[in-house]
């Protein structure tokens, strides 16, 4: 299938074009995810009373990794090769996750009242 829609649009129908399509697919629907996410987070941090600042200043704070990282991945991949790129992408986000995991347990989420019916 992948290669039948690749050679309508007059592109190679090889198999790396295929997963290329596949992980940029990937790629955008779990960052997509992960945005909603960490807007969902955010509204729960900020005060009502400075609402667009706060949300403002951190939301600029999420934005500026993925603008300063993204020039030296591409420098990166072409160096490394697409496999080792990706592997040491999964690499590199590693301790952020276990950061994640120490913080879960550190803070545990407050139990939400039920409003009584």
């Amino acid at each position: 299938m992948a290669k039948a829609y690749l050679s309508r649009f007059g592109l190679p129908s090889d198999k790396s074009h295929g997963m290329l399509i596949v992980t940029i697919g990937v790629e955008n629907a779990t960052g997509g995810m992960g945005t909603a996410a960490f807007i969902a987070y955010l509204s729960r941090l900020t005060n009502v009373a400075f609402t667009a600042t706060q949300y403002a200043l951190l939301s600029s704070f999420m934005v500026f990794g993925r603008t300063v990282l993204a020039s030296p991945s591409g420098w990166a991949a072409d160096h490394l090769g697409w496999v080792e790129f990706f592997i040491a992408s999964t690499v590199i986000a590693v301790p952020g996750l276990l950061l994640l995991l120490v913080l879960m347990r550190l803070f545990p989420p407050k139990a939400v009242a039920e409003k009584p019916a």
